[in-house]
């Protein structure tokens, strides 16, 4: 039994190098190679990876929005939600704003996608 974990740890760590991006974030969905995974060339394996919790302080500053809303979602850390919170993309404030504690700030936004999701969040008690 030992070596049939064995083996299925070795092809978890082998996907991490493939050269496919959605293989990649299925071997970081996975929690495999997490600190090389972190600088990944394609942003849905960067974000597989903040899905996980892992490298959300360097993540918080990624280029790509869907990364940015990544952090936002899996976060407890009220400034990383603060920063968000003020993001440039209006995706990333609408998963802010569905944080608890956030949809009575975001509900003044000035995406109108994003009040949105703010008074969803509010109605649905999520505040």
């Amino acid at each position: 039994m030992t070596e049939m974990i064995d083996t299925k740890e070795y092809l978890l760590d082998a996907l991490a190098e493939s050269k496919d991006a959605s293989t990649r974030a299925y071997a970081a969905y996975r929690g495999r190679k997490l600190d090389k995974l972190v600088n990944d060339p394609a942003p849905e394996v960067r974000a597989a990876v903040a899905r996980g919790g892992h490298g959300l302080n360097k993540l918080i500053e990624d280029p790509a929005p869907e990364v940015r809303a990544a952090v936002a979602s899996s976060t407890n850390s009220l400034s990383q939600l603060d920063k968000l919170a003020s993001d440039q993309a209006p995706e990333v404030r609408a998963v802010v704003a569905l944080r608890k504690g956030y949809c009575v700030q975001m509900i003044n936004d000035e995406d109108p996608t994003v009040q949105a999701v703010a008074w969803w969040a509010l109605d649905h008690g999520e505040a």
